[in-house]
Order: C-alpha cells, then sequence, then structure tokens
C-alpha cells in the first residue's frame, strides 16, 4: 500500500513538472518571459491531479 502511494505521488509530481514546462514554454512564445502566478500553479495541481485519477490506471481506486 505504501509502495502504491509513493509511485501514485512520483507520477502525480512528474506530471505536474510536465505541464508546467509545457504552460512556461507557452509563456515564454508568447510573452517573452515566464511570469509564474498562483493561478497557474493551482490549474497546473488540479489537471495533473485529474490526469492521474483517469488516464494513469493505478491512480484510480479499486
Amino acid at each position: 500500500m505504501i509502495k502504491s502511494l509513493a509511485v501514485n505521488i512520483l507520477v502525480y509530481f512528474c506530471i505536474l513538472v510536465m505541464i508546467d514546462a509545457v504552460w512556461q514554454i507557452l509563456e515564454i512564445t508568447e510573452f517573452g518571459q515566464i511570469q509564474p502566478s498562483m493561478s497557474d500553479r493551482i490549474i497546473g495541481m488540479l489537471f495533473a491531479y485529474s490526469l492521474l485519477r483517469h488516464i494513469y490506471p493505478g491512480g484510480k481506486k479499486a
């Protein structure tokens, strides 16, 4: 159980880092600089959680 939880947390943060990287690339191409904001982080965290629960099969509860 603990191993499964650790894997789920690792996958969640990997998804979050990928979403954040893509978001920053889009901001650089649009604005010419990275403009971090708390709302961007919250949306990224919620989207990563949604991907973990709906796409990654290990993230679903049995």
